[in-house]
């Protein structure tokens, strides 16, 4: 029996054997002092990785890619290769993104110093720029959107896009099986 003073926590389905391997795994690699990134294991793995990037960018199979550079089996080799993949573009990201930021800050110098002088086109320019820049490093509270109902049918489905309450879900049900109801009756006439 629930306590009604707290609300319920929905369980959350997980994969007890593989949180445990991983945890297991990251115990040994601290125990043994290879947690870090620059410890020698994990730069050599990561290099390792790299080359197998390369090998899948040059149309090798996976299995052909454990072969050569000595992975336990392709599917070795594909994690190795998704795992560089996903850091090469995190890493473009952040560069990206760092350049970006100087990039405004330079607009922003100028054009914050015209609008000490009261000049309204560089304030308002001063203020999109830290817009901009806000947005970039995620600085503001996220928007509230309303959501609406706009169905449609589509092959006798009901395509509601964004949240809708039950009372809503209902009411547009009705009224799409109301619809059908008619277009099926036009039909057969």
């Amino acid at each position: 029996m629930t306590d009604s003073s707290q609300p319920a926590v929905p369980a959350v389905a997980a994969v007890p054997g593989k949180v445990k391997r991983k945890a297991k795994a990251k115990r040994k690699r601290v125990a043994q002092g290879k947690a870090s990134k620059t410890h020698p294991s994990n730069i050599e793995a990561r290099m390792k990785a790299v080359q197998a990037l390369e090998l899948r960018a040059e149309s090798k199979t996976f299995r052909e890619i454990a072969q050569e550079l000595g992975y336990n089996s392709p599917q070795a080799a594909h994690k190795a290769v998704t795992t560089a993949l996903a850091d090469a573009i995190n890493e473009a990201a952040v560069d990206v993104r760092k350049i970006e930021l100087i990039r405004l800050d330079k607009m922003f110098e100028l054009h914050y110093i015209n609008a000490q002088t009261g000049d309204n086109f560089a304030t308002a320019s001063a203020l999109r720029i830290m817009e901009r820049r806000a947005r970039i490093l995620g600085l503001d509270a996220p928007t509230e959107s309303k959501a609406t109902i706009d169905h449609t049918i589509a092959g006798g489905v009901l395509v509601v896009p964004g949240i809708a309450g039950e009372e809503a879900w209902q009411q547009a049900a009705e009224k799409s099986q109301e619809e059908l109801a008619r277009a099926e009756q036009s039909v057969r006439v």
